[in-house]
């Protein structure tokens, strides 16, 4: 339900690396719940007393103050197929000790070396954009980071795009026009000089 279609691995644009997801739901609750078979109920002039109750179905289900599924993300050096490298991609230093969720990932400009993931708090009322280098280990290192106003949460946008050189990128936001309401709008990132400037502007989306 977090991302935009049911596939979670991204290949590299050369085709030599690709990174994945895996989740572990394990230790998540279960919640039982009533499933209305599509079978009939009546059939001609015979009724089915097995019908009369509808079945019920489970499914792990994670609720306040209970375990949250747990994620994990890696990217894949298959230039050699006789020595393919696996690499786990932590979150940052931010997100230490913290329930988090996995909203989006992707491969920045058309090399292989440097990838970005967005990462949300469980509390969803904070997001953090990482990046992560093939030359540092695939270390992540915060480069931007969105905060919700108080009492409200953030939306999940698709994944930001970078500039060729992955200097910056731009992103969608929830940015407020006068008063207290709020409307999607651009941002550019310059991410050396951790500035953020808001593209597009006014009471529509």
């Amino acid at each position: 339900e977090i991302f935009e279609t049911p596939e979670a691995i991204w290949s590299s644009s050369d085709g030599t690396h690709f990174m994945f997801a895996v989740f572990n739901d394990t230790n998540v609750g279960m919640m039982t719940y009533p499933w209305l078979s599509s079978g009939a109920l009546f059939s001609g002039n015979n009724i089915y007393p097995e019908n009369f109750f509808p079945e019920t179905k489970n499914v792990r289900y994670p609720t306040p103050g209970t375990a949250n599924p747990k994620v994990q993300l890696w990217a894949v050096d298959i230039t050699n197929l006789s020595a393919i490298q696996k690499f786990q991609i932590e979150p940052p230093a931010s997100l230490d000790g913290q329930d988090y969720y996995l909203t989006s990932a992707g491969w920045i400009s058309d090399t292989n070396r440097q990838i970005s993931v967005v990462y949300m708090g469980r509390s969803q009322n904070y997001s953090v954009v990482s990046m992560c280098s093939k030359l540092q280990s695939w270390k992540c290192s915060e480069i931007h980071s969105e905060r919700a106003p108080e009492d409200e949460w953030l939306d999940i946008f698709p994944h930001p795009v970078f500039s060729s050189d992955g200097s910056s990128f731009l992103l969608l936001s929830s940015i407020q026009e006068s008063g207290h309401y709020q409307f999607t709008h651009i941002k550019h990132i310059t991410i050396s000089q951790r500035r953020a400037s808001v593209i597009s502007h006014g009471r529509y989306e």
